[in-house]
């Protein structure tokens, strides 16, 4: 085999390595988008994970999170990979990765945020209406009539070019789980009636909404009271439904 016919299998065989250590790079990049979380929604990775059928936590409500070690052994996989095949062909490359995995963990969340907000003014109804959750709250108290009070205040913000009207539903959490008689969710009414409430958010604005729940109680408790956050949600129309549900 002459020098021409070397030079062109080595060629072909750097050509495979580099093909196979870009696959482990992707590989890396992904298990650390895998871990982050989408603003005012879930992880990443939870949600990939309930997609196909699995848990992402070790049971319903908590307990150890299975899917930070999926993302563990995908990025010590994609790591090992791309050092083994482009170590010889990029070793500066090699130095620098660490540096360059710090960088690009600093930037994704930024450019998730910039994601979510594209696709929500890109939507119309209810699908361009984002709930945010960490400055919304619930104050609960016992009333009289023996009804379980729910005043929740909260803070919605449309994406949209069109006002968005929509009702809620408040889904009741583990504070009221052996408390409500009713545990399925409850839709914000009137205080005076029990007549649905309609909210509609403005175009292009965020709005502090006040939203009021009432449920008959199980227990002979007389002094309920406190304040609830976050929690979940639906949004829903005639033909349409939207859940903000955290999880676990």
């Amino acid at each position: 085999m002459d020098n021409t016919q070397l030079k062109k299998v080595k060629e072909k065989r750097d050509y495979k390595a580099i093909l196979k250590g870009g696959l482990f790079l992707l590989l890396i990049l992904f298990s650390i988008t895998f871990t982050l979380e989408i603003p005012n929604e879930n992880v990443v990775g939870d949600i990939l994970l309930i997609n196909i059928g699995l848990k992402p936590w070790s049971s319903d409500t908590g307990g150890f999170h299975i899917a930070l070690l999926y993302a563990f052994a995908m990025f010590l996989i994609g790591y090992l990979g791309v050092i083994y095949y482009l170590r010889n062909i990029y070793p500066r490359f090699i130095k620098k990765l660490p540096i360059l995995l710090c960088l690009f963990l600093l930037i994704m969340p930024y450019m998730l945020s910039l994601s979510y907000k594209a696709t929500l003014t890109l939507s119309n109804g209810i699908d361009a209406i984002d709930y945010i959750s960490e400055k919304s709250k619930c104050d609960y108290e016992l009333a009289e009539n023996g009804y379980l009070i729910l005043d929740a205040h909260l803070q919605f913000h449309n994406y949209s070019n069109k006002d968005v009207t929509f009702y809620i539903k408040y889904i009741p959490n583990d504070t009221f789980i052996e408390t409500i008689i009713d545990e399925d969710i409850l839709a914000a009414t009137l205080p005076d009636t029990d007549e649905q409430q309609a909210f509609t958010i403005p175009p292009k604005t965020t709005e502090n909404l006040k939203a009021y729940f009432k449920a008959p109680i199980i227990t002979d408790m007389t002094n309920l009271k406190g304040s609830s956050s976050p929690f979940d949600i639906i949004l829903y129309t005639d033909v349409d439904e939207r859940q903000f549900i955290k999880i676990p």
